[in-house]
């Protein structure tokens, strides 16, 4: 049984490598005629994209999800175009609070040396707009932690459990990464980082 492997840049146009994979003596119902399958690895988001939001029981909570996911790994949701979505803000079930939340997003995907490592947040996957006002990719989602943000999307947000529905999706090629900030009491969190990843 044959098989090779080789690279073919981006063969997809979704800025990350591709593979194809030949298995030329592959028995596929007794046929013997082989198998060549291509294989797209992203785009995929950073291991800090788990954020640090306790799960009970261990590990981290997905605070933001989209259509219900925190993008697994690659942390990342797939949709199709103007596929009805919401965007979902969780209440950490091992909180002893009600969480506020610092949510902000960056339009297309985020890259090594977009990652910062910012104190008590440890390192996140991009800038929230706060500490990098000059970058046009940012933007900020929400700030529950004052009653009202005029620079935020959502300008009034609430603590705890909260979504937003868009029921008429978003265009072909449409990318955009949402992470945050979120706390319990004095302590802070970074939430889980989702890529949007509209085909």
């Amino acid at each position: 049984m044959g098989r090779a492997v080789s690279f073919l840049g981006d063969w997809n146009g979704d800025g990350t490598p591709d593979v194809l994979v030949a298995a030329p003596s592959a028995d596929i119902g007794g046929s013997s005629t082989g198998t060549v399958s291509i294989v797209s690895f992203g785009p995929w988001l950073f291991p800090s994209a788990a954020g640090s939001v306790p799960a009970i029981g261990g590990g981290t909570f997905d605070m933001i999800q989209v259509n219900g996911s925190g993008g697994s790994f690659p942390r990342r949701v797939d949709l199709a175009p103007f596929q009805p979505l919401t965007v979902s803000f969780n209440q950490p079930p091992a909180f002893a609070s009600s969480a506020p939340l610092y949510a902000f997003g960056l339009i297309g995907v985020p890259v090594a040396s977009d990652q910062i490592f910012f104190g008590p947040l440890g390192l996140m996957c991009f800038a929230p707009p706060l500490l990098n006002p000059v970058d046009p990719r940012l933007f900020l989602a929400a700030n529950s932690f004052v009653p009202f943000d005029p620079a935020a999307l959502i300008p009034t947000a609430p603590h705890g459990t909260w979504s937003v529905p868009l029921p008429g999706g978003l265009p072909p090629g449409f990318q955009a990464a949402l992470s945050g900030a979120t706390a319990d009491g004095p302590l802070l969190y970074r939430t889980n980082t989702v890529l949007i990843n509209v085909k």
